[in-house]
C-alpha cells in the first residue's frame, strides 16, 4: 500500500479510506480525472490501465469467470492473490504512465488535492454535528416565509402558481416587463438572476412581487436542504443524520467540471445570518 519512500497508490475515486491515510499517496482515478473530466468515460482501474499500460497482459479473466458461476464471495485464494496482484501491478504501472502525461501545473494542483484527502476521509468516519432542533425551528421558518410570500403574490398579480415559470412570465409581460432570455429547451427563463436584475428596475406591485417570488423560492431551497424533497425525503438534513451526526461521502470523480460532490451533501449551503450553517456544530466551540 505504501511507505515513507514512496506514496501509497490507489484507484478508488470515493473515499472510505481513513484507515490508509497514514502515508502520502495517489490516487490514479484522481489523477486520471485530471486529464479528462468527462464523466462518460470509464475511470475503472482495468480499463485505464488496458489504455494506457499496453504491456499488461489481462489478468482477471479467471477470476470473473469464476465469479459468473458461483454467488458468494470471495474466490479461492489461488486465484484471488494472482488477480490481487495483478490489480496492485496495475495501479502501480498506471501511476506512472498517467502522472508524465500531468502538466507541471497539474502535478502541483494534484498532490494538493492528495493532501485534503485526509480531510475528507476524516469527516466521512467521524462525521459533523447537527443542531437537529435548529434545523427544525429553520425549516419552521422557511414554511412561514413561504405562506407570506404566496399570499403577496397572489394577492397583487394575476399568478396562481407560485412555482410556475409560465405563469410568473406572462404576468411581467403584461405589465410591461420586457424579458428575452430563453432556457436552453426554449421556455421562458425567470430565473434568480432575471428575476434579481427586475428588482433594481421596476417599482410598485411589481417589484414586490418580484422580491417575494424571490423569497419563496430561497425559503424553499432551504427548507428542502433540510427535509429532502417530497420525492426524495431521505437526501434531507434531518433525516440523513445518524444519532446527529452528519456523514458525507465523497465522490471526487462524480462531476464533468471536477467539482467535488457528496451525498448526502453539506455543500451549498446559505451563508444568511441564522441560516442553516448555525445548525452545524464545530468541536473547537
Amino acid at each position: 500500500m505504501g511507505c515513507h519512500e514512496r506514496p501509497g497508490i490507489f484507484d478508488e475515486g470515493k473515499m472510505p479510506l481513513s484507515p490508509t491515510l497514514c502515508y502520502p499517496m495517489h490516487d490514479t482515478m484522481i489523477m486520471h480525472h485530471f486529464l479528462d473530466e468527462t464523466k462518460s468515460v470509464s475511470k475503472g482501474l482495468k480499463h485505464l490501465a488496458r489504455v494506457y499500460c499496453l504491456e499488461l497482459e489481462p489478468w482477471e479473466l479467471e477470476v470473473s469467470a469464476w465469479v459468473r458461476r458461483h454467488v458468494s464471495w470471495p474466490p479461492p485464494e489461488e486465484l484471488l492473490i494472482p488477480y490481487a496482484s495483478g490489480d496492485a501491478k496495475a495501479t502501480l504501472l498506471l501511476e506512472e504512465a498517467l502522472w508524465s502525461r500531468l502538466g507541471p501545473r497539474q502535478q502541483v494542483l494534484f498532490k494538493r488535492w492528495m493532501a485534503h484527502l485526509r480531510t475528507l476521509s476524516r469527516v466521512e468516519e467521524h462525521g459533523m454535528e447537527l443542531d437537529l432542533d435548529r434545523l427544525e425551528v429553520i425549516a419552521g421558518e422557511c414554511e412561514l416565509k413561504m405562506g407570506d410570500a404566496e399570499r403577496l403574490v397572489y394577492g397583487a398579480s394575476a399568478i396562481t402558481n407560485i412555482r410556475s415559470n409560465v405563469q410568473i412570465y406572462k404576468w411581467l409581460q403584461a405589465q410591461g416587463v420586457r424579458l428575452t432570455k430563453k432556457t436552453e429547451g426554449g421556455q421562458p427563463a425567470v430565473g434568480e438572476d432575471v428575476l434579481g436584475r427586475l428588482i433594481t428596475s421596476t417599482k410598485g406591485d411589481v417589484q414586490a412581487v418580484v422580491e417575494a417570488i424571490q423569497a419563496y423560492r430561497k425559503a424553499e431551497k432551504t427548507r428542502g436542504k433540510i427535509l429532502g424533497a417530497k420525492q426524495d425525503p431521505a437526501r434531507g438534513l434531518l433525516n440523513a443524520a445518524v444519532d446527529s451526526r452528519l456523514y458525507p461521502a465523497y465522490d471526487l470523480t462524480g462531476t464533468p467540471t471536477g467539482r467535488l460532490s457528496a451525498s448526502p451533501s453539506p455543500q451549498n449551503l446559505e451563508r444568511a445570518k441564522g441560516g442553516v450553517r448555525t445548525a452545524f456544530i464545530s468541536r473547537y466551540n
